[in-house]
């Protein structure tokens, strides 16, 4: 399965937050290089893993911009409650052996999806925030 990549565009330019998501999209990346014969076990192993970093991720990221006084950190935070829950959806879906082809690559897309809804519809308020405060410059 394709891998996939941040664009420079998606970038906050400010490392704490872009060193996360780089993790995070390493970690979906694997997720999707599972052989074709993984088992369930380990296609769910994989995705608790990024369950646990997306969480962590999220927790990281609304205090940061919270401290650095991003007006709509509450907002974000909230967000990040909505996106973990359809994550955990995510992985509820993975009980059963219902196809491991279909359902890795289900899970991954899912997966990516939510990540890149966080990154770039989110994100992104914040990265002009940043911009705008002199926090990072234009990346």
């Amino acid at each position: 399965m394709k891998q996939f990549k941040l664009s420079k565009s998606m970038s906050l330019g400010y490392a704490p937050i872009d060193d996360e998501h780089h993790l995070l999209v390493s970690m979906i990346n694997k997720l999707a290089s599972l052989p074709e014969d993984a088992s369930l076990q380990e296609i769910e192993r994989h995705f608790k893993a990024i369950l646990h970093a997306f969480e962590e991720h999220c927790i990281s990221e609304t205090k940061i911009l919270s401290e650095l006084g991003f007006p709509e950190a509450e907002a974000q935070g909230r967000h990040h409650d909505e996106l973990v829950a359809r994550m955990k959806d995510i992985g509820a879906g993975l009980s059963g052996e219902d196809g491991r082809k279909k359902m890795r690559k289900d899970c991954f897309l899912e997966t990516l999806w939510v990540f890149v809804e966080e990154a770039v519809k989110e994100d992104l308020q914040a990265k002009s925030f940043l911009i705008e405060q002199g926090v990072v410059e234009t990346v």
